[in-house]
């Protein structure tokens, strides 16, 4: 958690933020499969059965401009795809913490990241919680998940980019 250190974030800031970014995470997952499945079809139907003959005529046959098009729909479906990662990969880190990782992640999976969203009543009672503790450790959870973003898993992603790493590699980790 150096990193979050020398960062001079603010801790109430990182725990607003985090808690945006996971309430918008199911949505943009869906936004994002359903975008890259359209575009899976739609290159199957326009350029080819495979990715592979799909890009063959992409590079070979097709306008430039078509092509940069393409490839500018994949670049973002793909920097999509990595941030989604890293907040999953995030969610992955605050299951191992020393105190309550356990219960922050089962808190942060079932009511954030699981495809269907359960109301707080129901994540208490999975987490066999009372009312006030479980918000207290809710908040916790949120506000440790924006510092392993912002203090770990995107410094990390942001310093193998620069050292030339490509998406598909950095999305293996």
């Amino acid at each position: 958690m150096n990193m979050y250190a020398d960062s001079n974030l603010k801790f109430e800031e990182i725990s607003s933020a985090a808690k945006l970014i996971l309430s918008l995470y199911r949505q943009v997952t869906w936004a994002v499969d359903s975008r890259a499945n359209f575009m899976m079809f739609e290159s199957k139907e326009n350029y080819g059965s495979t990715s592979e003959s799909a890009y063959l005529y992409l590079s070979t046959f097709a306008p430039e401009k078509v092509e940069e098009k393409f490839n500018n729909r994949v670049s973002n479906v793909m920097d999509s795809k990595l941030m989604l990662l890293i907040i999953y990969d995030a969610c992955v880190r605050l299951k191992v913490y020393p105190e309550y990782g356990e219960t922050y992640h089962k808190i942060i999976y079932n009511y954030y990241i699981a495809e269907k969203k359960i109301t707080d009543e129901a994540c208490m009672r999975s987490v066999s919680l009372e009312r006030t503790v479980y918000y207290q450790r809710k908040k916790e959870a949120i506000a440790l998940v924006g510092v392993i973003i912002w203090g770990y898993t995107l410094p990390t992603a942001i310093s193998q980019l620069e050292d030339g790493r490509s998406i598909d590699d950095i999305m293996n980790i």
